[in-house]
Formats: C-alpha cells, structure tokens, sequence
C-alpha cells in the first residue's frame, strides 16, 4: 500500500515527503497497481508524473495521461487537476506551448472548485512562463504575483519560492537586474531556510546570470557551480543542462575556449537527450555566444541558424495564433466573471425590493388557501388509497423484472471484470515498454559517450608511448652499432635511460588497466580490519631513495593502533600514488609531510537517505550517532593548484598547470585511480590547496567498529 505520508492535505508537505521515496520505489509500487485502490492508484501516477518533471517530459506525460483517464473515471476532480497540470508542464517542457496554454485554461477551474489555493498557484505560475517566453514581461509579472497570492493563502512556502524566483528571472530578461538580483536573493534566503533543494537551484541559477550580464565571472562561476551541485544531487537533468552551457559562456569570457566548448557540449547533449525545448535552443544560442567570442564565426553561423530555426518552430505562425486567442479567451472569461458578479448584485437588491410586495401577497393567498384545505384533504384521501392499489400491482410485475435483470447485470459485471484486468495488462505492459525504450535511448548515449572515451585512450596510449619506444629503439641502435667502442659508464647510462622508458610505459599500460578495470565494474576489493599505520609507514620509506635524489626531506611520526576497515592491497596503491605525487611535482630542497589520525564527526542525516536506518533510527538517535574515521594527508610545499586545476583534478587525464620538477613523467590517471579505489572502500579523498602554498591531499577511511 502506497505510504499515506505521501498523502498530506497539503501539495508541498507531500513534495518534502516525495523526496523519501525514489523513482525505483515508485515503480515497484506501480508493479503491483493490481492490488491497490483506484484513489491510491491515481494518486501514485500524479507522483510519477511530477518525479520526471526535470529529467524526462515524455515519461512524465505517459504517467499524467494514464492519471488523467483514471481521475475521469472515478470522478476525483482534485486529481484530476493535478493530471491536467503535469501533462500541461510536459508539454511546455517540450516547448509546445499554445497545448500547454489549453490545458492549463482546463486545469484551473478545477482548482479553484476544490479550492485547491496551491493547484491556483502552479497553473497561473506557468501561464506567466509561456507569456515570459514571449517576451510578454509585464503580463508575466501580472500572473506571477497572482500566484504568489495563491501560495501565501496555501502557506505553500515552496511555491512562494518558485514564484520570487520566477519574478526575478523576469527582471533579468527585462533588463532589470538590481530588482532581479533582490527578488533572487529573497527567494534563495527562503529556499535554504526551509531546506527546499530546487528552489536552491533556481535561485542560484538565476544569480549566476545575473552576475554574468554584470561582468562579475568569479562570482557568477560560484553560483553556477552550487546551482550543478545541487541539481546533480537531485538529478535535475534541466538544470544540469543549464548550468553546463552557461558555465561554458563564463569560461569563454575568460579566454578558456576548450573548456568552454566541452561544457557547452554537455549541456546540449543533456537538453537533447530530455527533450528539453527551451534549453535546447538556449544551448545553440550559447555555441554562438562562445564561437564568436573565439573568433570562429563560421562555427557561430551555423549554430546561429540552428536557433533561429529552432525558435521559429517554437512560435510559428500558428502557435502565436493559439496563443493570441487562447489570451482573448481568459480576457474574455475575466469579463464575463465581473459582469456575472455586478448581475447577482442587482439582482439581489431586486429581489429585496420584491420580498416586501410578496410578502403582503403571500398573506392574502395563505389565507384563501386555509379556507379550502379541508375540502382538498378529503378528496386526495380517496385518490391516494386508489393509488397505492395500483402500485402494489406494479410493485409485483417490477419484481419479477428486478429478478431478471439482475441475472443480466451479473453477467455484465463479470465481463466488464475481465475487460477491466485485460486493460489493466495492457497499460502494465505498456509502462514496461515505456520504460525500456527510455533505457533503450540513455544506453545509446552512453555507448556513443564510451566510444569517444575509447578513441581517447587510444590516442593518449599511442602517444605517450611513441616516444618512450623511439628512445628505447634509438638507445638499441647505439649500442648495436656502437656497443664496442663506448665506455662502460656510458653503456650503464643507457641502459638506465632504456629501464627509465621502460618504466614509464609499465607505468602508463598499468594504469590504463587499472582505471579500465574500474570502470568495467571488475574491481575487487576484499576488505579486512588492520592497522594501516605500518602500511603509511612503507609507503612512506619507499620513497626516501626517490626524494633524496631531489634533496626533498620526508616527514612522518610512527603511529600505531590505526584500525580500519579497507582492502589493504588497494589502501597500499593509494598510498603509493600520493606519495609519488607529491615527491614528484615538489621542487629540489624541500619538504613532504605524512600524517595519520583519528577522527570523529556526527552522522549527518542526509547520509541516511537512501538507508533503511531512517526507519529505524530516531531523530534523537541520529543526533547522537558519531562516524569514525581514520585520516591520512600528504601536504607537500610544490606551487599549488588553480581554480581550474581544482575542478578537473580527480578527473582522467587530467593535464594540470603544475609540473614534475625532476623530469618524471604523468599520465593523468593517477589521481583519478585514487578516487575510485577510495570511494570502493567506502572512504573520501579530497584536496586544499591554494596556488604557489602548495597543495594537501587528504584521505578519510573508515575506522573498524571495534577501534
């Protein structure tokens, strides 16, 4: 049975407990609609509907239309304005936006014979989305703080949200950007204080906007990031899309072109792969903006046409012509509804007038009437005793016709049973189909994203390993041809220059293994309880040789009784590769230090989420639960990493501004290798670094329960 938190009187307690509950719990649920009541049943598919809001329009359309149908079946008029609502969001998703107008003009109605204030809010929320679309700002605005009042009659604080976010994203495309800027700001201090993720989202998006128009790119470049954060954490494939091609532009407006573009390209592939219309020509629009900031407007041509074209199908001819009616009719509707309420006025005052004069009528009538009761009362004793002789006659036929139809109505009732089971299939099956053609489509796109993947590999192989196989071959050719007449010294110099690219090609083709390994989902781990301090203490002595070369002096206090729970084969690679780091891109004559320590922190609750423990645990209970970690860092004295190096630095390879200072080569991958193992193991890894102050790279595992 469907949980009733779900349930709640109000929609936004009910979206806050939504968030308990994941697409896969929704589904199985859905699996097994055979035994769930029609009303739980319909309510269940509204959920899904608005769970694929962000992330699939025709998912969440399938899922409002089979709602709608139901709703009309069993009569549930509440429900069946929310149906109409998310089949309306869908189709304004997918930027058809004269259908969407239509069916929002059918949903509200309905809201407000339930007086559903909320339903009121979200319906005339997304008409202003169609009129700001159109660059209509001020009927925009109008329909925007109509349905702030709705909200704040619901107390619906998420919706007050929505909507402060949506008058200052207006602003922003009016030009407006100190009264957008307010309005944002506004709606992101109440989206953190009630906790309110999309919200978040929206506000932050819109800030990074804003700051951009206004020049400020670091600041813009924060907000952009939190608002990705955030949606990635939520799976908001619509904002995801968004935050990629605008931080595309920011990276642009500061020369960074192959970031930009790789960003862009993400963002475009995302609103494609949602269908999202308006981020898809946002997206070309973005291409154009950076192509031309790059000087390349060829490129910028082609994608220009793309968004014109695009955009004319979004208001052709016809669609502004739904549109301007659809308009007429709500002006029309409006006018109608003040005229009717100016009517009843006069018409009460009239009938107040008129109380009075049959009110004196009334009196003579009633009292005719008296005289010439009695004489009726007899006369309608005879004609009812007559009556009721004729009805017991019908009564015996009726029953006798009851009984045969019932028989018939039986009959029907089984067949329409088993139409009903038929029909019930068909609609299981046709979810299950829906649902692996979506599978279907994201494998594709992994597939085309894994074998671009692929010729990046074979690319960085080939090169990487073309110019250590040309020194090996050309060290063979001197010693074959030369061999005799070289001094020994010189023979143990080349042959320490062939071990040498030996070395770095064992060390490339490993780590491709490696990370293929990862990611071909064949790492192993077998975690044990054991003290990792003797295991830092190795890793640490192993590189004394190395770092003495290089005058760079290794510092590490011996610890003991160090218990985690890990793979200490994996623990040891980890190890190796931070340490290597770290001697390899310091300068000659200084230092690296190697820590360990216990730590504690409480167990934070969103760490639970997805856990069956919330159901078990109390608040209080959460609270009071510590987390016990074992920390080790590496804390070098090199130059340090950019805010650019930063955001790619866990990523493979990865080509960073810093460089090894003793000629030692890097594959990019190393780091990249450290994070997979470390998360497998359950732990963190993570880096605090600030440019030419070096950088600390910091490793978090978790301590045995017993330690």
């Amino acid at each position: 049975m469907l949980p009733s938190a779900l349930w709640g009187e109000s929609r936004a307690d009910a979206q806050t407990q939504q968030k308990r509950y994941s697409l896969d719990s929704l589904r199985n649920i859905l699996a097994a609609m055979p035994q769930i009541q029609e009303t739980e049943r319909l309510r269940l598919l509204n959920a899904l509907a608005e769970a694929y809001q962000y992330t699939s329009p025709d998912s969440s359309l399938l899922y409002a239309t089979q709602a709608l149908a139901l709703s009309e079946k069993i009569g549930n008029v509440r429900e069946k304005a929310w149906a109409l609502y998310y089949s309306g969001y869908a189709r304004y998703n997918q930027g058809k936006y004269d259908i969407t107008l239509e069916i929002l003009l059918e949903a509200l109605p309905l809201f407000e014979q339930v007086k559903d204030n909320s339903g009121i809010g979200h319906t005339l929320n997304d008409i202003g989305n169609i009129q700001k679309r159109q660059g209509q700002f001020d009927k925009a605005l109008d329909y925007y703080r109509r349905g702030l009042s709705s909200f704040e009659l619901a107390n619906d604080k998420q919706g007050i949200v929505l909507e402060l976010c949506n008058i200052g994203a207006t602003y922003r495309l009016a030009d407006k950007q100190e009264e957008a800027l307010r309005y944002s700001r506004h709606g992101l201090a109440l989206a953190d204080t009630i906790g309110y993720d999309y919200g978040r989202t929206f506000a932050s998006a819109n800030i990074g906007l804003i700051l951009l128009k206004q020049g400020a790119y670091a600041e813009a470049e924060q907000y952009c990031l939190r608002a990705l954060s955030i949606a990635t954490a939520e799976s908001n494939d619509k904002y995801i899309s968004q935050m990629n091609y605008t931080l595309g532009i920011i990276a642009a407006k500061q020369n960074d072109f192959a970031l930009a573009l790789d960003y862009a390209e993400r963002g475009k592939m995302l609103a494609q792969r949602g269908k999202f219309a308006e981020r898809i020509k946002e997206s070309y629009q973005a291409f154009v903006d950076i192509y031309t900031m790059q000087g390349n407007y060829q490129a910028a041509l082609r994608y220009q046409q793309q968004f014109s074209a695009f955009h004319d199908s979004l208001f052709s001819a016809e669609v502004r012509g739904n549109i301007t009616d659809l308009q007429t009719k709500i002006a029309t509707e409006k006018k109608d509804k003040e005229i009717q309420l100016l009517q009843k006025d006069q018409a009460f005052a009239a009938l107040l007038r008129n109380s009075l004069i049959a009110g004196l009528l009334l009196t003579v009538v009633l009292l005719g009437l008296a005289i010439s009761r009695y004489a009726i009362k007899r006369k309608a004793a005879r004609e009812y005793a007559q009556l009721n002789n004729s009805l017991a006659m019908a009564n015996g036929q009726l029953g006798s016709a009851n009984a045969q139809l019932g028989d018939a109505n039986a009959e029907i009732s089984r067949q329409l049973e088993i139409q009903a089971e038929q029909a019930r299939q068909i609609e299981i099956a046709n979810v299950t189909l829906q649902e692996l053609n979506l599978q279907l489509e994201r494998k594709n796109t992994d597939l085309v994203a894994l074998n671009i993947e692929k010729n990046e590999f074979l690319g960085i192989a080939a090169h990487d390993l073309k110019n250590p196989l040309n020194g090996i071959r050309g060290l063979a050719e001197l010693l074959m041809n030369y061999g005799k007449e070289l001094p020994p010294e010189e023979h143990h110099k080349i042959l320490g220059s062939i071990i040498g690219s030996s070395e770095r090609m064992f060390e490339l083709i490993k780590n491709l293994l490696d990370i293929n390994t990862i990611e071909q989902g064949g790492l192993r781990l077998n975690p044990v309880v054991f003290d990792i301090a003797p295991l830092v203490a190795s890793a640490t002595d192993s590189y004394r040789v190395r770092s003495a070369d290089k005058n760079i002096t290794l510092h590490y206090t011996p610890q003991t009784d160090m218990i985690v729970q890990a793979d200490e084969q994996a623990a040891a690679q980890v190890l190796d590769n931070l340490i290597s780091n770290a001697v390899k891109y310091s300068p000659h004559g200084k230092s690296v230090y190697v820590e360990i320590s216990k730590h504690e922190k409480p167990v934070l609750q969103e760490e639970f989420a997805n856990d069956s423990a919330t159901e078990i645990l109390a608040q209080e209970d959460l609270k009071n639960l510590m987390f016990k970690t074992i920390r080790i860092s590496v804390r070098d004295e090199g130059p340090g990493l950019s805010k650019q190096d930063m955001q790619k630095l866990f990523g493979k390879f990865a080509r960073l501004s810093a460089q090894p200072t003793g000629g030692e080569h890097s594959t990019g991958l190393g780091l990249s290798i450290v994070k997979r193992m470390v998360e497998a193991m359950n732990g963190k890894v993570w880096c605090e670094s600030e440019l030419d102050k070096g950088a600390t790279f910091i490793v978090e595992l978790p301590a045995a329960t017993n330690a």
